[in-house]
């Protein structure tokens, strides 16, 4: 049996999810009242995230996900408060890192105008490879 998702598991998340979501690459933070967490956003939508961390935070921890970027001459901050709704491990580039799906909670209507802001002015990223299989 393969660990590897077909692209009819794929379909059917994606079908699942509620907003289109947009590929980054964003250095951000995880701030939980104990601890701050380093990693990277690797998508974004209206209704979450995925986050490449080194760490596994358990379902239903809740924490700020904060992030600064560059759209056009302006550098912006970004603070939205989420819950990890999965949260496991996987393989990049050979090294085992953690990944964090998170839905954002609380969102005002200034959260999403911000929200529908970003996700309209960034660069969309390549996917990245998760593994790769040599001959």
């Amino acid at each position: 049996m393969s660990d590897v998702p077909d692209s009819s598991t794929n379909e059917a998340v994606e079908k699942r999810r509620k907003s289109l979501r947009k590929r980054v690459d964003i250095p951000c933070a995880l701030r939980m009242s104990a601890a701050i967490y380093s990693g990277r956003l690797l998508d974004i939508s209206l209704g979450g995230a995925f986050i490449q961390t080194r760490e596994i935070l358990p379902i239903g921890s809740k924490f700020a996900l904060v992030f600064k970027v560059q759209i056009g001459t302006k550098r912006l901050y970004f603070s939205f408060r989420a819950e990890a709704v999965h949260s496991g491990r996987f393989v990049l580039d050979f090294e085992n890192f953690g990944g964090i799906g998170a839905r954002f909670i609380n969102l005002t209507r200034k959260h999403a105008e911000e929200l529908v802001f970003l996700i309209n002015n960034l660069h969309a990223e390549p996917p990245k490879k998760k593994f790769e299989i040599t001959s």
